[in-house]
């Protein structure tokens, strides 16, 4: 995760180096300040590298100075980064932006916690305690189809309606206050592989789990693993993740399959490979190249799901799938 953190005073330099030690080490700081981190550009032009390359940026300072900056590059709540605002004094932080999806109203809550100050919340669901289910599908690993219907399932709860719900998947738990098991309502649920319309107005979840393992000779035609993908059938917004070897990580038609996704990168060591237990179609000359007899298949496997797609082989790359176990858990 990177954060990219602003502030334009000697009292604001003072906590931008605060919060850079209260966020945790799994996160990659990039701050700028006004007594440190020399100033490369002007602040649109670093707003405008932050917003492209970051999951959260924090402003310290006046939120009309966050919101000025932000506001030519504002485009999709499923793809814009969280934004925090947060008062030189830390007092209040602020989420501006991708409240739910991005996570800021939870960056804002932890960040809250550790500097004594006040998380200051606006989002509907949030302050009148009715279920969000943008981020609970964010926080379970599930990709939103159409994030217009976000706000017929919202609108619905919070005005006391109930919404249905259909899911392919066994559910486990109470379902959520205004959430009801089946299809005859104006607008609910639907947890599945594929895009369906149960209802008029549907918000389609799709679980992202599927793992792609692939397997690429040096210089590969990047083509050839989306061609391999294609004829899957598997909708891209239901992979988890891009699965190979670590000698792999910079071999560009890889990287290219992870970009069209939108995927996670794994990367395995041959060791971690060779531990993977099941039957794979083992290759001499793979083991000879790589140190394990099947990158694609054991890759897939790595994460613990079941193959589903064996290995298949394309111009110079192979392709398996496995597909983990699902459950809705509320």
């Amino acid at each position: 995760m990177k954060v990219s953190i602003i502030s334009f005073t000697s009292r604001g330099d003072e906590l931008n180096k605060q919060i850079s030690r209260c966020l945790t080490s799994d996160r990659v700081i990039y701050r700028r300040g006004k007594h440190f981190t020399p100033a490369q550009g002007s602040l649109d032009e670093w707003t405008r590298a932050a917003f492209s390359e970051s999951d959260v940026i924090i402003f310290i300072g006046a939120a009309g100075i966050a919101v000025r900056a932000i506001a030519p590059y504002v485009r999709r709540k499923d793809t814009d980064p969280a934004v925090i605002c947060i008062d030189e004094a830390a007092r209040f932080v602020i989420p501006l932006l991708s409240g739910h999806i991005g996570g800021a109203n939870a960056y804002a809550k932890t960040l809250a916690d550790k500097l004594g100050a006040r998380a200051v919340i606006t989002t509907a669901t949030d302050i009148n305690g009715v279920f969000a289910v943008d981020t609970w599908a964010v926080n379970n690993g599930y990709s939103i189809y159409d994030i217009n219907m976000i706000k017929h399932i919202s609108s619905t709860l919070l005005s006391g309606g109930t919404v249905g719900l259909v899911s392919d998947f066994t559910i486990c738990g109470d379902l959520p206050a205004g959430i009801e098991y089946g299809a005859g309502y104006e607008c609910g649920i639907c947890i599945s592989d594929s895009v369906k319309k149960p209802f008029a107005r549907t918000l389609n979840l799709i679980p992202k789990r599927y793992v792609i393992g692939v397997g690429s000779r040096r210089g590969a035609d990047g083509t050839g693993l989306s061609e391999l993908f294609r004829n899957t059938g598997i909708n891209k917004a239901a992979v988890a993740a891009v699965a190979t070897i670590d000698i792999k990580k910079d071999e560009e038609a890889i990287l290219a399959l992870s970009r069209e996704l939108g995927a996670e990168l794994r990367l395995y060591t041959v060791n971690e490979l060779n531990n993977v237990r099941g039957e794979f179609a083992a290759s001499e000359f793979v083991r000879d190249i790589t140190g394990t007899d099947n990158v694609c298949e054991r890759a897939a496997a790595a994460s613990g799901g079941k193959i589903v797609i064996h290995k298949t082989k394309g111009r110079g790359v192979t392709m398996a799938v496995a597909a983990m176990d699902w459950s809705v858990s509320f």
